[in-house]
């Protein structure tokens, strides 16, 4: 390049251009000592023999700059550098690009989270037509189902207090018409007319418990406390309810102790002391009888 630039130089006339000094910097990794005498003893030889000094003209000198003389190994060895840069920055924008979404996100889920409280309602005042409406009318109590047969018909008769209604159904469980013969049923139903006032019946309930044994006679009896206790053949009657429990438990019945508790929550002492005088009076008068038909 310099002998170039000299032979240049030598083609044009002495004013038309300066004359052109290279002075590189030594290269240390690439000539050696002798090379570098050489150059500089060309260098010399070439200043001496240049015109230019007689016509004024400063020499200009160039130096080669720094970074075409680095060696190549030593750019090539900066890329692990720059590449480990590069994923540095990658890193904090994808971060940085993460804070900004989940700040984005935040408020819109905290809005969906919280529920609104229910708001109080404010009670409703009737107004004065609605106050002034009459109120509705109680729906009529569904009418009983008639009965479907001759024996359902007398049975309610029965139960109503029809005193011929009475020995009918009794008549009826005693011969087995229409329902199973029960002598026991037909026994309470004519002590039943007979209390209340038929002394036919009275006579008819003491042919049929006649023969029978105590603990039928029993059971008879509490049958016969339990109708007046729950109103059944006449009106609720508690006095005539505890009499007959405490002639059912004279007869062995031992339920009839528990029924007798329970009346004597709702009876007075008056008349718990008439229904005893009651069933002692009964069963005097009829062990009486029963000595005169032995």
């Amino acid at each position: 390049a310099r002998s170039a630039v000299l032979l240049l130089g030598h083609g044009k006339s002495e004013r038309s251009a300066p004359e052109l000094v290279l002075r590189p910097e030594p290269l240390v990794n690439q000539a050696s000592e002798d090379e570098a005498e050489q150059m500089r003893a060309a260098d010399s030889a070439a200043a001496e023999n240049s015109p230019s000094s007689d016509i004024g003209i400063r020499k200009q000198a160039f130096s080669v700059p720094k970074f075409l003389d680095q060696e190549p190994a030593r750019s090539r060895r900066s890329w692990p550098l720059w590449v480990a840069l590069l994923a540095i920055v990658l890193v904090s924008v994808v971060a940085a690009t993460r804070l900004v979404r989940v700040h984005a996100v935040r408020p819109s889920t905290v809005t969906q989270t919280v529920t609104k409280a229910p708001e109080a309602q404010a009670p409703q005042i009737p107004s004065a037509a609605e106050k002034e409406k009459p109120e509705p009318a109680p729906a009529t109590p569904p009418a009983a189902a008639e009965p479907s047969s001759d024996f359902e018909l007398l049975a309610q008769r029965a139960n109503e207090g029809d005193v011929h209604a009475q020995m009918d159904l009794a008549e009826a469980y005693l011969k087995g018409d229409e329902v199973p013969a029960d002598r026991a049923k037909a026994a309470s139903w004519y002590i039943m007319a007979g209390e209340n006032g038929s002394a036919e019946a009275k006579s008819r309930s003491i042919a049929v418990t006649h023969g029978m044994s105590s603990p039928q006679i029993g059971e008879i009896r509490f049958d016969v406390g339990k109708m007046f206790m729950q109103g059944i053949g006449r009106e609720r009657d508690d006095v005539s309810a505890y009499k007959w429990f405490e002639l059912a438990k004279a007869a062995g019945d031992i339920r009839a102790e528990s029924q007798e508790a329970a009346l004597e929550q709702k009876m007075s002492e008056s008349e718990l002391v008439k229904a005893r005088n009651q069933a002692s009076d009964w069963l005097k008068s009829h062990s009486g009888k029963s000595k005169k038909q032995r």
